[in-house]
């Protein structure tokens, strides 16, 4: 089964913080080069593996050399060995297993965060082998409704989406085609809710899979 962006393991994230020099005291700012995509994912990555002094620049890159702030050519450098110790929160990070029965009891709210044609199956295939459509009982807050400009939206507007979609208040789970844009509705409510938040790390690609091959047999 292909899963494009799996969740790593401790370990590994650990041993790859480090080679990066990150230390536990370490403040991180996650920003991307063509502007917010996979920062949050990056975020909600060290949030979860313990690092909670990590922050994503809103607009990322364009939006600060659009302010004509100071940035520097790309350069090959060498870091001395970090002391980043991972400590994983597993109930951040959901599966099939979480997600089959949650379909019928409706104790989380799942978000989809894809965007409306690709959740309501009117949209064409994401890719080859991958076929279209939503999770049952799933909601759907798309990436692009949390942005404007590049930028997340302000914490007013945010609230009405968030409060439109999800009246109870429940404990929300995000997910979307592999876990990455999941990040980005996960970040835009992180902003103005107190609740737990977790990621449907597998998302439409592995829900997919597994219930196609269960159909088929």
């Amino acid at each position: 089964m292909l899963i494009p962006n799996t969740f790593p393991s401790a370990t590994q994230f650990e041993d790859e913080c480090q080679k990066l020099g990150i230390n536990e005291t370490s403040l991180i700012v996650v920003y991307d080069n063509l502007g917010i995509y996979s920062s949050p994912r990056v975020w909600w990555t060290l949030k979860i593996m313990g690092h909670q002094n990590v922050t994503v620049l809103d607009g990322s890159f364009p939006n600060w050399i659009e302010a004509n702030h100071p940035n520097e050519k790309i350069e090959v450098q060498e870091y001395n060995l970090g002391n980043f110790k991972a400590k994983l929160r597993p109930n951040a990070v959901k599966d099939y297993n979480y997600i089959k029965p949650n379909t019928k009891t409706n104790q989380a709210l799942v978000l989809d965060a894809r965007s409306k044609g690709r959740f309501n199956g009117t949209a064409a295939k994401p890719r080859e082998g991958l076929r279209s459509g939503s999770i049952p009982n799933f909601l759907n807050i798309p990436f692009g409704d949390v942005l404007e400009n590049g930028k997340f939206k302000p914490e007013e507007d945010l609230k009405a989406i968030f409060s439109k979609i999800n009246p109870e208040n429940k404990e929300p789970v995000y997910s979307c085609r592999s876990g990455l844009t999941a990040c980005f509705v996960l970040l835009a409510g992180e902003l103005i809710l107190t609740n737990t938040t977790a990621v449907y790390d597998g998302s439409w690609t592995e829900w997919s899979q597994i219930e196609s091959n269960l159909n088929y047999i």
